[in-house]
């Protein structure tokens, strides 16, 4: 009995070293190039535990056994998973080009190998690569790719490792280049991508007016869990995606909005403490022309104020406190476009660099410099005086999406390149859920579209990312401009149609 349990005591451990050295091994190499890619890198996907080195022996073999086992019951299905997560893509039929053709993906999953799963990955584009770097480094991949194999019955844990890279002039780099900010971002957001899971439940068209989770199915809030409020039917198609800093931003205005709202009226409209919710909420939601605000705080549907008695608060309260910003910044986010606007916008600017660190719009400066900005722009129509204003705006806060959209949109008139540089800023920093991702894609598509000669590669590219973006796009968001839509699909046809 002994000699039996030592026996298979040896056979363990021989099948241990086995796993051990199997893990040692250097990842499969595939070459890239002759494949016609600009680069590539090799992933590996394993037990955390394993990669960590903090299982050895048996649970090491039992770990190693249960998801080279998984993966050849599941490998259709696991194949799929992982091109949908890389490539990011959904299990339907895509539009086909114009040519004939099909549409490349960039990233692409080039070829899966069994073992410790090593996946290969290629890059059309230096683009592609970027924007894979962005997802590996934040663990969007690892994040999905865990969703995805629980779906199919996988019960353990998996962690997915950069094994090789292979990308011009970057070899020593890792995968990510995301700065420190940005990475919070992605993870506190953990990018909820609902879109590959066909038991979702949707929101009917008329209730969302995009495919999206609805609240139970997806993040087990009941409507019950969303307070009453005269904004709650923005909140509640947001809480399935609260873990989005976008979603986050929206219903904290949202909130903000409500409780001045409260203050004003529950004091009979003398407490300044509700304008300066107000304005904070306006500024939140990144509302910056006057039909919105109008619209947000008087409107029936909404919060429902009394224009007068809101004015004569403003106005009164700016007798006794000249340097009150949160009155001069309402009152100027009221005026139509016209030089009047554009005064006290700058005047409210003016007035929070005097008041300091002390004055409650202070941490806003960067929005309402971007909001004078476009003023400007509207006001003048000429590209010079608004980028001026819009570098200033980035003096106060250089990583601000809307301030970096915006300039990028006005540069279009004056430098195709630096507004492609721009966009692409923008893009590194805004989440992937923010209102002008896929605007930013469909932008570059176009002008992409309009160098010599054409970058085809990149057209399609960020054609496609804009699509996709758009698909994705948090309820309550604005749909995507026609306009937009229009100019990049011309941009596309015409690159895909041109023979190479």
């Amino acid at each position: 009995m002994a000699e039996a349990a030592a026996g298979a005591a040896q056979a363990l451990e021989g099948a241990a070293g086995a796993v051990a050295g199997a893990a040692r091994q250097a990842a499969p190499v595939i070459d890239f190039s002759a494949n016609g890619f600009w680069g590539g890198v090799t992933l590996k996907i394993t037990d955390p535990r394993i990669a960590a080195g903090v299982v050895v022996g048996a649970s090491a073999v039992g770990l190693a056994l249960a998801m080279s086992r998984f993966y050849r019951d599941n490998r259709d299905d696991a194949d799929d998973a992982i091109r949908d997560v890389i490539e990011r893509r959904r299990r339907q039929r895509r539009r086909p080009r114009r040519d004939g053709g099909e549409l490349q993906p960039d990233p692409e999953v080039v070829a899966i190998e069994e073992g410790s799963l090593y996946v290969h990955v290629g890059f059309r584009t230096e683009d592609g690569y970027d924007f894979f770097s962005a997802l590996y480094d934040q663990e969007y991949i690892q994040t999905r790719l865990k969703a995805e194999f629980k779906t199919l019955g996988f019960q353990g844990e998996l962690k997915v490792i950069l094994e090789r890279s292979q990308v011009p002039g970057r070899e020593k780099e890792r995968a990510g280049r995301v700065d420190p900010g940005v990475a919070e971002m992605f993870r506190r957001m953990r990018i909820r991508d609902t879109s590959f899971h066909p038991t979702t439940t949707l929101l009917t068209e008329s209730e969302s007016g995009i495919e999206t989770a609805s609240v139970s199915a997806q993040s087990g809030v009941s409507s019950e869990d969303v307070p009453e409020g005269p904004f709650r039917r923005f909140r509640l198609p947001l809480q399935p995606y609260r873990d989005s800093p976008t979603a986050q931003r929206h219903i904290q205005a949202c909130r903000t909005l409500e409780r001045g709202a409260e203050l004003l009226t529950g004091s009979g409209y003398t407490d300044p403490a509700g304008l300066t919710l107000l304005v904070e909420g306006l500024v939140m939601w990144e509302l910056f022309d006057d039909g919105s605000c109008h619209y947000f705080l008087y409107d029936p549907d909404n919060l429902q104020l009394d224009k007068k008695r809101l004015n004569n608060l403003t106005s009164t309260q700016l007798e006794h406190s000249p340097g009150d910003s949160s009155c001069l910044f309402l009152q100027a986010a009221l005026l139509p476009d016209g030089d009047s606007r554009v005064e006290r916008l700058r005047q409210t600017v003016n007035t929070i660099l005097q008041n300091g660190e002390e004055d409650p719009l202070h941490p806003y400066l960067h929005n309402i410099s971007c909001m004078l900005a476009l003023s400007i722009w509207e006001n003048t129509g000429q590209p010079g005086p608004a980028l001026a204003a819009f570098a200033t705006a980035l003096m106060y806060k250089s990583d601000h999406p809307v301030t970096l959209y915006w300039t990028a949109l006005c540069s279009m008139d004056v430098s195709k390149s630096d507004a492609i540089q721009q966009f692409h800023q923008y893009l590194r920093v805004a989440p992937p859920c923010d209102v002008a991702v896929p605007h930013a894609h469909y932008h570059l598509t176009v002008l992409y579209g309009e160098q010599q000669p054409v970058d085809r590669e990149k057209v399609e590219a960020h054609y496609r990312w804009g699509q996709e973006a758009e698909k994705n796009r948090l309820p309550v968001l604005p749909d995507v401009p026609e306009s937009f839509k229009d100019d990049a699909n011309e941009a596309y046809i015409r690159a895909t149609s041109t023979n190479m």
